[in-house]
């Protein structure tokens, strides 16, 4: 999430180069389904499927799923907005709550901060059970 210009396809662009898999660019289609329980399911409409903007150049094919569950909000602010350790927040989306996170697209370390929560959110580890291991 973030507005015009904010990096949303960039980031999405370095992920990519990572192994992410693209569903939509731009605009998603959302709704919920049982899986066993409520979830958030996202898919691109018709008319750009496999499409990406490439800023500067135009818009372009990409390999790309044609849904995915959503597991992870990323908000896109700026560097200065940010909060040093603000963790992961809720985010309401069709009644169905997602944990969300705050990043600078522009950061270098963005995709790997993205990883991190992702595969901690996978683990059900949140920065504070892991501060109480030992």
């Amino acid at each position: 999430m973030g507005p015009s210009a904010s990096g949303k396809s960039d980031l999405a662009l370095r992920l990519m180069d990572e192994g992410a898999r693209l569903v939509s660019d731009d605009q998603v289609e959302i709704s919920v389904v049982q899986d066993p329980i409520p979830r958030i399911r996202a898919q691109a409409p018709e008319r750009i499927k496999g499409l990406i903007e490439l800023r500067g150049y135009g818009i372009v094919p990409v390999p790309f799923e044609p849904w995915t569950h959503l597991d992870l909000v990323i908000e896109l602010k700026p560097f200065k907005e940010l909060e040093r350790l603000s963790y992961l927040h809720s985010h309401l989306l069709l009644d169905c709550s997602l944990p969300k996170m705050m990043v600078d697209a522009a950061w270098p370390s963005s995709v790997s901060r993205i990883k991190v929560v992702l595969s901690m959110i996978s683990e059900k580890m949140t920065p504070q059970s892991l501060s109480n291991m030992s």
